[in-house]
Parts: structure tokens; sequence; C-alpha cells
């Protein structure tokens, strides 16, 4: 059956001029088919709103247009009486009405499909895009772009000549071939023996045999760790003397807590400040280079401070003579000055006043916040890679990104940290003090920071600065970690030591972080980390939208970009009245690492790894320090 023209269709819905008998000709109704050669609009399934002619109106207009009165009146009015007409001619236009809403309702609602259906292909199509560059960027970033995994080429020789044997003795010294003299420095509180007896020991020797016995120094304090622990410090005392290193293990079966300073809360209760304790404990570990004697007159050109963490040997090495430039030959520094201990005279390698490793507390988690701040004294973003927020300039947001391996900053820890041994080792045969030994005398007092011990010292001494100790902020609801004020205080050492013998010496060398060199707390994590640094460029932008959306990191320290003996306005808590108070004080080093919150020693016997807890800031500050 065809269908009629669009002329005859226009023909049959005009409105007829009068209500007299149709015309003998065949009625529109009654043609089954049109002698036009036009095709019909029903025709185009794709699109049933448009003809094939662009100027004719679509069918959907012409249904719209019927007027319902004149094709009532042109098929009733030669059957029905006028009255009658009438009626019918009412009923059909309320039912051409009805009729009328209904194909509008149909037509809107075809047309809401079309517009529904073009967005929901365009999404979709979208999100196949976002879907294939992501697996795109999956699996060739590790391929084409990976992170730190392709070290300068005198890590890879250092390497080499490790691993050129498997025998552990017939390496021995193969990471160390001009002989520095290395100390290690551990505190370590080891319940059940298990560091000292699995594979944190294992690696400690291993790392010995490395660096060469002979030119290592281990010196362990450990204390409160049971019997357990104290019969595994003496077993591994053992496998040290087999190896022919010189150490100094020291156990302590119980330290009471009022062997150290403590702070008297609003409440009137007596407690202990944790970094008072972890700086003493620190210190202790230290007391073989208090005096020269004790350590046989040998002269360190470097200090290997560890945690209990887990670590490869081979990356200890290469953080005390690759991070930074290559080792180069010369003699050893036994010398008596601080000037002479460079390492472009020393065959020192390691391009560095201090570095330090990353910590990991999950493969792509960094741990180590609360002592890490960055080339212009910011604390981190968001810890994951690339770790540092990209506020000031950015420095070591940069470098991380360019895969340097000597990120520059101002404090750090990660676990291990290797340093320049003279701002640490006391080279005369007495102590610098009587009082040296004791951890309060190291303190700076905030209000007179002139009138420290150390202060003293470097005064009556034409300006050379004492061997940096460990340290905390003495004052209430104040924090600083002792590991980063410690790098403070050596970083401003260095500086004294050359203003005061006239040279350049370590003045320009950097605390840095090599992010080649990384530990964790976990050995059944620490391969994971190796396998998920491999992917971690793709976290740099994630990083940056986190960091930013926190709208809270970097924490805002008021005193970021105080310098020592710089007056500026701190506000501190006054014990004797309970209320905040600004007071105008002179800058002390190190006030880039603070941060304001208090922690304390738990009352009780230690049961598990944090022992301490934090105590809540009161009110009522006016300057913006956040918690």
């Amino acid at each position: 059956m065809r269908l009629s023209s669009d002329d005859d269709r226009m023909a049959f819905l005009a409105p007829r001029a009068s209500m007299s008998p149709p015309l003998p000709s065949p009625s529109p109704l009654s043609r089954r088919s049109s002698p036009s050669p036009s095709p019909s609009f029903l025709s185009y399934d794709d699109d049933l709103e448009t003809g094939p002619f662009f100027d004719k109106p679509a069918f959907s207009d012409h249904i719209l247009s019927i007027s319902s009165p004149s094709l009532a009146s042109s098929v009733f009015s030669d059957r029905l009486s006028p009255s009658r007409a009438s009626r019918a001619s009412r009923a059909s236009c309320t039912c051409w009405s009805r009729l009328q809403r209904v194909v509008a309702c149909l037509v809107a609602a075809h047309r809401s499909r079309r517009r529904r259906s073009g967005a929901y292909r365009a999404c979709l199509t979208f999100l196949k895009v976002v879907v294939h560059l992501c697996v795109a960027l999956f699996v060739l970033t590790p391929i084409l772009a990976p992170s730190y995994t392709h070290p300068p080429a005198h890590y890879r020789e250092l390497a080499a000549r490790c691993h050129a044997t498997a025998s552990l003795y017939d390496r021995t010294g193969c990471a160390n071939p001009h002989n520095q003299q290395v100390f290690i420095s551990v505190s370590l509180w080891d319940e059940g023996g298990r560091l000292a007896d699995g594979r944190w020991g294992g690696a400690l020797v291993e790392l010995v045999s490395l660096l060469g016995p002979t030119n290592v120094f281990v010196s362990i304090y450990e204390n409160d760790s049971g019997a357990a622990g104290a019969a595994a410090l003496a077993r591994l005392r053992d496998r040290l003397e087999s190896l022919g290193s010189r150490h100094a293990l020291v156990y302590d079966d119980h330290v009471p807590l009022d062997a150290f300073p403590t702070v008297v809360l609003p409440d009137g209760s007596h407690r202990t400040k944790r970094i008072a304790y972890l700086a003493a404990i620190r210190n202790r570990a230290l007391q073989p280079l208090d005096t020269l004697g004790a350590v046989n007159g040998t002269h360190f050109d470097k200090v290997l401070f560890l945690n209990d963490v887990a670590f490869r040997p081979i990356d200890a090495a290469q953080l005390l003579f690759s991070t930074g430039g290559p080792s180069s030959p010369g003699s050893n520094n036994n010398n008596n000055s601080y000037s002479n201990n460079s390492n472009n005279n020393n065959g020192g390698g390691g391009n560095y006043l201090a570095a330090c490793a990353l910590d990991w507390k999950r493969p792509f988690a960094f741990y180590d916040i609360f002592a890490q701040r960055d080339a212009e004294g910011y604390s981190n973003g968001v810890p994951i890679f690339p770790i540092f927020s990209g506020a000031g300039r950015g420095l070591s947001r940069a470098a991380m990104r360019a895969q340097s391996d000597a990120v520059p900053v101002q404090g750090c820890w990660g676990g291990m940290v290797a340093m320049q041994a003279a701002y640490v080792q006391n080279r005369q045969d007495g102590l610098p003090w009587p009082s040296f030994q004791n951890s309060a005398d190291h303190v700076v007092n905030p209000a007179q920071p002139n009138a420290s011990a150390a202060a003293v010292y470097a005064a009556a001494h034409g300006g050379q600065p004492a061997p940096v100790r460990f340290r905390y902020e003495p004052e209430l609801y104040v924090e600083g970690c002792e590991c980063c004020l410690f790098l403070a205080d050596a970083a401003a050492a260095a500086k004294a030591t050359a203003a005061a013998t006239a040279t350049g010496g370590q003045q320009s060398l950097p605390v840095v972080v090599n992010p080649y060199v990384r530990v964790a707390y976990h050995w059944q994590r620490l391969p994971w980390v190796r396998i998920i640094q491999r992917w971690e460029r793709l976290l740099v932008l994630p990083q940056a939208i986190a960091t930013r959306l926190t709208r809270r990191l970097p924490t805002y320290n008021p005193h970021r970009t105080v310098a020592a003996g710089t007056p500026f306005v701190e506000e501190v808590w006054d014990p004797d009245r309970n209320v905040w108070t600004r007071k105008t004080r002179a800058g002390r080093t190190g006030l880039f690492c603070n941060v304001r919150e208090m922690q304390l020693l738990t009352v009780g016997p230690r049961t598990g790894d944090e022992n301490w807890e934090h105590v809540p800031v009161p009110p009522g500050q006016k300057l913006y320090f956040p918690t």
C-alpha cells in the first residue's frame, strides 16, 4: 500500500471554506497512492522528525496543525442535521484536542529520548577514553618512566664491587675502598630480642662486613627490654667480635622516668616529655664519641644513625658513600680540627652535611613527617610521592620530581642518617665541660638562648662550637623533633666552624634526602617498597590536588623563617596564670622544626612500641599556630 503524497495531505487537512457537499472528485481518504515521485516521510526510519526536503514542515508539525472542527465539518456536514452536526463537531473538537495533546507528548518524549541517548553515548565514549588512558599509563609508566630505579653510575659501581662474590667474608670492605672510619649509633628497645636475633641483627652484621670490620665502631644503647632482649644483645656482641669489629653495646635493665627532666601541667602534675626522653637515650648511644680515648683515638669520617628499621646493607653503604657524588681517593682525616674534615680532601665521598633515607610505613606512604622539613622549612604535603608540597619555591618537590639523589631539606631522619662526624665527635681527650653528658645541658632556654652551655662553650673557644647533641623544647605545648633540631644545630655548627676558621669548609654542604635509599618498618613490606616506587610518578598530580584540598598542609608555622638571634614575638603558655601570653624573644636555632602540640610519656610499665600520648592544647591563642 502506497502512502499519499504531501500535497494530497495538505489538500485534505486544509480547512473547508463551506459546509457544502464534497465535489464529485475522489475524496483524498479514498486515494491509495500518489502519482508524485517524491519519497514518503515515513520511509526515513532514522529521523521521523525531518523529511528529505528541508523546506517542508516535518510530519509531526502536520499532525499538530490539524484543525479538528474543519475536519469534522467536512466529514459529517452532508450526512447530519445542523443540530446533530453541531454536537458532533463539538465532540470531535474535544476528541481531536486530546489526540493533539497525546501526539505532542509522544513527540516531546521522542525528542527527549534522542537528547538523552546522545548525552549517554558522549559520556560512554569519554569514559572509555579515560579508562584506556589509565590502563596505558599504568602499563607504560613502570617500563618507560619508573621512579628512582636508575641510579647514577657510581651507585652501580659500588653495588658491582660488592655483588662480585657471594660470600659475606669475601666482600669485606668492598663498599669502602678508601677505608673511611664509620661510627654506627643505635638506640634500641628490643623486647623479646626479635631485632638483635632477627633479620635486623643479620643486616647490621652484613653492613659491618661491607664497610670493613676494622673501619667500623658499633655503639648500641638498649634499655628496659627484659631478659630476652639482653640475651639477644649479648649474642649480637659475639657476632661482632667474631668479625673483629670494635663495639660498645650497653644494656640497662631499667631507666626510671625520674632520671629525666619534667614539666608541670596546669593540673599540677609532673610529667616527662617524650622528646626529652628520646633525646637523652640517643645521646647515651653517642657517649663513646664524648672523649677521644673512648674510641682509642680514632677520628671518624662518618656517623651512621640507624633505627630499628628493615634495610638493605648495600643501601646503607650507598647512603654513606654515594649520596651527592662518588667517593674520591684521599687520606684518612686524622686531624684535630673541624675545618680539615671536608669530604673533598678526606676520601669522603658524598657531598653532604647529612643525608637521610626515606622510611615507609606502607609501600606507598612516607612515615617520618615529624622530623622532615623541606629546603625552605615547610612541613610536608600529603605523605605520598613526591612527599613535599609546592609551597614557597617548591625546591624539594622539584628535586624529587627530577629524580635527584640529593634532595635539599632543612630537617629529616627517615630511619637512617649518614653524617659528617666532625660535628658530632669530640676530638679532645676530656669532656668539653664536666656535665657534657647530662642531656639537660644541651637544652636551649627559649627565654635566654645565648645562655646555654653550648653557647657559653663557643664563646669561650673563639666561636668554635661544641659537638652537637640531641635536645628538646622545654616549654609546655610546643614540640620540636629531636632529630630535626639535631640537624639544625649541626648546620649551624658547620657555619660557625667555617666562620671561626676563616674557611669555606662544609658551610656550603647541604642536608639532603636520598630517595634511592629506602627503609621500611616491616621486613615483608621492604620488597614492596621497591616494586611500588616504579609507579609512583603517577601520584604527582593526585598528591598536589590532595595537599591543596586538605587546606592545612603544609602546617603553618609562624616562626619558620626566624633565624638565631633575630628578635621575634612568641606566644607561650604561662603556667602561673594558666593563660597564653606573648613575649618578645631572640630567635634560636631550629624554630622551623616546632609544632604546636605536646607529647608526654605514659605513666606505668611500657607495654608496646608507643609509650606516649598527645595532650590537648588549651584554647585562647591569639597568634595563629595551628595544632
